[in-house]
């Protein structure tokens, strides 16, 4: 480009001489070799390697906890479950059975997962995730939190999700149970580990 650009033309034909035009090519293709190489390494790096081993072993207890919860579910052969549940649950569903259906996919919480897309989850979807997993705001007051967790008790059964699971240190809030105890949509159905689930009558 550096010879097409400093090359003569018409009159002024006072052309770069060919060992200055060499000279100028081999100094852009070492630029662009090191810039490539400047870019990142080409081989995984050892502190790489072993937090990706960690966090398989990691994975693996993980799985475990799971699939005590999801071998409590009655997963007909030939038909689906839906199913609400904290993230750590949720997040192995699908791989322990397919016919189990979730209201929403990983990258609702794994925002890196659709950092690309522009795909994008309504409010209510996001306040269900939120609810089920014991992160949502609580209200002032004692009834306006009764009344919230009732809502979102309705909202489950409305939407047909069968199985509710909890943890137990959810389960036990005050709040959560009173809600349980008003409502007529869910009964308490099994205990797997450190997760309580709910079915819809």
């Amino acid at each position: 480009m550096m010879a097409a650009l400093t090359r003569g033309y018409g009159r002024w034909q006072n052309a770069m001489p060919r060992k200055k035009e060499r000279i100028y090519e081999i100094g852009a293709v070492v630029i662009l070799t090191a810039v490539l190489f400047l870019c990142g390494t080409l081989t995984p790096g050892r502190e790489m390697t072993e937090k990706t081993g960690n966090g398989n072993a990691a994975e693996e207890g993980a799985y475990e906890k799971a699939q005590k919860v999801l071998k409590e579910l009655a997963i007909p052969e030939n038909g689906t479950v839906m199913l609400l549940a904290p993230d750590e649950i949720a997040s192995w569903a699908r791989i322990y059975d397919g016919n189990i259906c979730l209201p929403y996919g990983r990258s609702l919480w794994e925002q890196e997962l659709s950092a690309y897309t522009y795909d994008f989850y309504m409010a209510d979807m996001q306040e269900l995730h939120d609810w089920v997993n014991g992160e949502l705001p609580a209200p002032d007051t004692l009834e306006e939190a009764l009344r919230q967790e009732e809502m979102f008790l309705s909202l489950a059964a409305s939407s047909g999700y069968e199985y509710l699971v909890f943890t137990r240190e959810r389960n036990e809030q005050e709040v959560l149970q009173g809600a349980l105890e008003r409502q007529k949509e869910y009964g308490l159905y099994a205990g797997a580990g450190e997760y309580v689930i709910y079915r819809l009558s």
